[in-house]
């Protein structure tokens, strides 16, 4: 018997900013999955930015976070903007911890 996935993703294009709502949990199991969606993203000739919407995530771990440090600094090799918007508390609360708020909520 085949689990559904604990998160979700909804993408969004307008004027070459690709917005990612993910949502639900973000962890190990995810990570990979979530990594080649911002890579698909970062690397699409059409889109010159990239914001990962956090506000309905519940739970990520330091795997997901990994995953957007690894987004950020992919798209500042291709010439991209990177930034999280809209944290959920849960979310805003580990970016804070680690310091991180200040790295990927720059635009």
């Amino acid at each position: 018997m085949e689990s559904s996935p604990i998160w979700r993703h909804r993408m969004t294009r307008e004027a070459g900013v690709s917005t990612i709502l993910l949502s639900g949990e973000l962890d190990l199991a995810s990570a990979s999955t979530v990594q080649a969606l911002l890579f698909e993203q970062v690397e699409s000739p059409d889109v010159t930015a990239v914001r990962v919407d956090l506000s309905e995530v519940g739970f990520l771990d330091s795997s997901a976070l990994g995953v957007l440090i690894s987004g950020l600094n992919h798209a500042q090799e291709e010439g991209r903007g990177f930034a999280v918007v809209n944290p959920s508390l849960a979310a805003r609360r580990i970016l804070a911890v680690t310091g991180l708020d200040e790295v990927l909520s720059r635009p």
